[in-house]
């Protein structure tokens, strides 16, 4: 369980979902990117993502534990849900809808991963 890896790992794992869904988001922009300009947008998106991923995903992934429906499919459905939302309802615009989607998906894949990994299951089923 999601819970069993102690706080520390939780909030490692959430911390590595975040940045994972951060790498996402920014690696969808078309333009190079200062990086200058990369560390700060990367803040942003990560200050954004994580509350994200402890308030939306944690709850989510220990839901799916308990119900024993965890798998990297459902987990990423999920974290595309989760992160594409809220982009939908404020913004509307496809692009950034797919992107926040695909970002959040990332994130829900690497959480996925790192239980999957604490548990000593190489494979990600």
């Amino acid at each position: 369980m999601l819970l069993g890896l102690g706080l520390g790992r939780v909030v490692l794992a959430s911390f590595a979902a975040a940045l994972a869904a951060c790498i996402v988001m920014l690696s969808g922009s078309e333009n190079d990117i200062d990086p200058e300009v990369f560390v700060g947008l990367l803040s942003i998106t990560f200050l954004v993502a994580l509350p994200h991923a402890l308030l939306l995903g944690l709850p989510y992934a220990c839901w799916l534990h308990r119900l024993r429906r965890e798998s990297l499919l459902t987990m990423a459905a999920g974290g595309f849900v989760i992160g594409a939302l809220p982009m939908c309802v404020l913004a509307g615009a496809e692009a950034i809808v797919a992107i926040c989607g695909a970002s959040g998906a990332a994130g829900a894949g690497v959480l996925h991963l790192a239980n999957r990994m604490r548990e000593g299951r190489s494979t990600p089923a």
